[in-house]
Formats: C-alpha cells, structure tokens, sequence
C-alpha cells in the first residue's frame, strides 16, 4: 500500500518535529520566563525523558491493542501537550508538558512497525525504512524550522500550529489507515514481562540494540555540543545554527536505501559502510583550522552514516519476531536512546574539558567500535533460537 506508506512517512515527521523544536530555541524561551539559559537547558532533557519513558511503555501496545486505534490515540495526546506547551504561563506547566511532548512523540515509533505490516512481501524492510526516513527528516529539519518560524510569530505561535497539524494528522490517519489487531495479544503485566525475556534470549536483537546505541551515540555526541562549537568558532547565532540541520537531511534519504538492502540481504555490508562513513566523518570534523565547509561536510557523512545504520538495525530487527514487533521495536529504541543519552552527557563534560577535537575523537572512536563488532562478528552469526 505505497500511498498508506507515503502517509507513515510524512506524518512521522510531523512527530518527530514535535520533540526537537525546542533546541534552537532554548536562549528564546528563557528569555520569555526570565531564567537563564542553562536552566532552560533542562528542557530537551526533560523532553527526552519523555519520549524515553513512552518507548519503554507505550510503544509495547502496540502488540496488544489495535494498531491504527493505537497510533492515533497517542498522536491526540501529542496534540494536547503541544497545545499546553504553547500556554505554558510557568516553567512548571512548560516542563511537565514538554514530557508530554516527549511521551506523544513516541507515535512515530508506532508508525515504524505498522508500515512493516501493510508492506508487501519482502519488501518490510523498505516500507518501515520510508517511515524512519519521514522520522529524520522532521527531527533535522526541525531546527531549521524553529529557526526561521521563531523570529516571525514566536514560539508559541510555533507550538500551537504545530499541535494544530498533529491534530490533523490523527484524523488524517483515523479516516485512511487500516485497521490491524494482534491475533497474539496478551495482557499488559505478560507484555511487559515479555521484554525481558526476549532482551535474555534474543543475541541477534541484543546486537541489533547495541549497533543502535552506538549509533546514536556517535550521532548525539556531535548534536549535542555543535550550537556551542560553531558560535565560538564561527559566530553563528539560531538561524544559522539550524541551517546545519539541512545538511543532515542526507541521513533521512539514507534511511529509505538501507531498507531495501537489508531486504536484499545485504544488512553486514551497510553496516560496515556506514561505520567507515562515520570515521571519515569526523576525521574531516577535527581537521585543524577547518572551515565552514569541511564542518558541513562531515555532517553530511555522519548523518549519512547514523541513517543507513539506524534503518539497517531497526527494520532487521523487526524481521526476528513479526509478531512481537512491538516489543521489538521498544527494547531496540530505548537502547537507542539510551546510547545519546549517555553520549550528551559525555560529550558534554568533554568539550569543557578538551574542546571540539575531543568530541571528534569521542565520536570516531564510537563509529570505530561499531565497524570492530561487524567485521569481527557479524549479526547474522548469531543465533536467535538460543
């Protein structure tokens, strides 16, 4: 069903936009509750949290309930917290519905295995890939958006619109996407538990998690620290900050690719390129005296690379248990997440301490171990029926 794809797509984007709005934004917003920037700081964390929280819990019912019902209930819950975002009158109501944000910002991971299921034979790979590629389109173009809406009608303006759209998206969704219940359903404490067992007995999606970890973490560690980095070097302020993320989009055309070369059975093969891609990336990073365009270079690269990786892992994973895709999807997403939230934090504390040249090493050094953990033991050496 390529139209219901292209629909995935397009509103996974829309989704993922929701939870990334904020990070040119933070000097802005803080301004509007006079606190200082570094308190606002907190608010992409708190963000995160969110969407950490919904991929552990939520995105699990999706191998319980039924699928479209699902994905549209948690999209008007991500409509509502972007519209209290918008009236936030206190940083304490702006916090608590930027974790809502972050919880409703997990429909798009929804979207990811439902695209698997309307796919056509053999091509699950691609379809959920299309999603994926929708999915980092929004997170990158984003910032871009933010940057340019923000001047003209302020932030709140942005939020509301943008709750607004998700809003239509559900509908959207509601009227045109096809109904789909779990013939394997269970109760919610046997799904739960479920998690654990297969985290314990599945040695190809422990694999497929790790691989995304690393991913992710070598993606964030540049995401997290760039704004700082390039208005010291190059004085840039929002706006140009939030151009660098078109460069990034090469990553979310990456992810439609990856897909079909995991369903052509070529998944050791990508990964080891987008390893190798990563490297190069961030050798041209911390090259001395770099310019704005070697910087936007190795973004390319890295985003390039973190695409084809992160749809690889993702839509093999999925392939291991069509039923339990779901729960799947949950422990490969929190492992995900978990990799940039360690990463942020890392990069962080190192670019106080040693500067732009320890992130770029931070960051190969990542991509390294990924290309070590293929070449050295490929997943598909592994076995899941042990």
């Amino acid at each position: 069903m390529p139209g219901s794809i292209t629909m995935l797509s397009v509103a996974g984007g829309f989704v993922a936009a929701n939870g990334h709005f904020s990070q040119p934004l933070l000097p802005v917003m803080a301004h509007s509750f006079g606190v200082t920037p570094a308190m606002m700081g907190a608010l992409p964390a708190i963000t995160q949290f969110g969407l950490a929280v919904g991929l552990l819990t939520v995105i699990p019912l999706y191998d319980m309930f039924e699928r479209r019902r699902a994905i549209v209930a948690v999209l008007l819950l991500l409509a509502a917290a972007g519209m209290a975002h918008a009236l936030s009158s206190s940083l304490g109501m702006l916090w608590t519905s930027a974790f809502f944000v972050g919880l409703g910002c997990c429909a798009a991971q929804l979207m990811t295995p439902y695209a698997a299921l309307l796919a056509l034979p053999g091509r699950e790979g691609e379809a959920s890939s299309r999603v994926l590629s929708g999915v980092l389109a929004g997170v990158l173009l984003s910032r871009i958006v933010a940057g340019v809406v923000e001047p003209l009608v302020g932030w709140r303006s942005l939020y509301a619109a943008s709750a607004l759209c998700i809003l239509i998206v559900a509908v959207i969704v509601a009227r045109h996407g096809v109904a789909s219940r779990n013939e394997h359903a269970i109760g919610y404490r046997p799904l739960m538990a479920s998690l654990l067992h297969m985290a314990a007995t599945m040695p190809r999606l422990r694999r497929h998690a790790i691989n995304g970890a690393l991913t992710f973490g070598a993606l964030m560690v540049f995401w997290g620290t760039y704004a700082t980095h390039v208005r010291v070097a190059y004085g840039f302020g929002p706006l140009e900050t939030g151009l660098i993320g078109v460069v990034g989009v090469a990553g979310a055309v990456a992810a439609t690719f990856a897909g079909r070369l995991v369903d052509g059975g070529r998944f050791r093969q990508t990964q080891i390129a987008a390893a190798l891609l990563m490297m190069a990336g961030y050798v041209l990073m911390a090259l001395p005296h770099g310019d704005v365009l070697l910087l936007c270079a190795g973004v390319l690269l890295i985003d390039l690379a973190g695409g084809l990786s992160h749809a690889a892992n993702q839509s093999s994973a999925m392939r291991l248990a069509p039923e339990a895709r779901g729960r799947i999807n949950s422990i490969y997403m929190v492992a995900y997440f978990l990799g940039g939230s360690i990463s942020v934090s890392v990069g962080s504390l190192l670019y106080l301490l040693a500067g732009w040249a320890a992130i770029c090493l931070y960051g190969g050094a990542l991509a390294l171990i990924l290309f070590m953990l293929e070449y050295a033991s490929p997943v598909g050496s592994s076995d899941d029926r042990g």
